[in-house]
This record gives C-alpha cells, structure tokens and sequence, in this order.
C-alpha cells in the first residue's frame, strides 16, 4: 500500500478530523482512510450505478425515429 503525506491542511479540519476519529473510537489516521474510503469509493459506486441506470433507460424508450426526421416532416405540413 502507498502512503500520503498531506501538508498545510487547516486547523479546522485536523480538529474536526480528531472529533470523527473519536467519535468513531479511531486513530486519526484510521479515520482519515475511512473518509477517502468512503468518498472515492461510494462515489464510483454511485457512478457506475448511475451509468447502468441510464443505458438501461436509454435501450427501454429507444425510438426507431430520429428527431430530425419528425422536424422535417412537421416542418413540410406546413
């Protein structure tokens, strides 16, 4: 496994990093990879899901017609 090494992060966020932490009964390095955890990975997930709902959709109300061709044919009714 890699390790980071994060600098000039603000005292707000080690301070609310330490309360997470004890909140949750964690080192604060332990907390820290729990966040990334689960921010980057929740939000793959997310996406990933997002991306199979939508194609599922797309191929459920797919339409034979093109959209320019209906314009045109509403277009030469007039």
């Amino acid at each position: 496994m890699a390790q980071l090494l994060v600098r000039n992060v603000d005292d707000k966020i080690v301070e609310m990093l330490k309360q997470r932490a004890a909140t949750h009964g964690r080192s604060m390095e332990a907390e820290l990879r729990a966040v990334l955890n689960e921010v980057l990975l929740s939000r793959q997930n997310v996406t990933g899901e997002f991306l199979k709902r939508s194609q599922e959709l797309r191929e459920r109300f797919k339409s034979p017609l093109d959209s320019a061709d209906l314009i045109r044919e509403d277009r030469d009714t007039r």
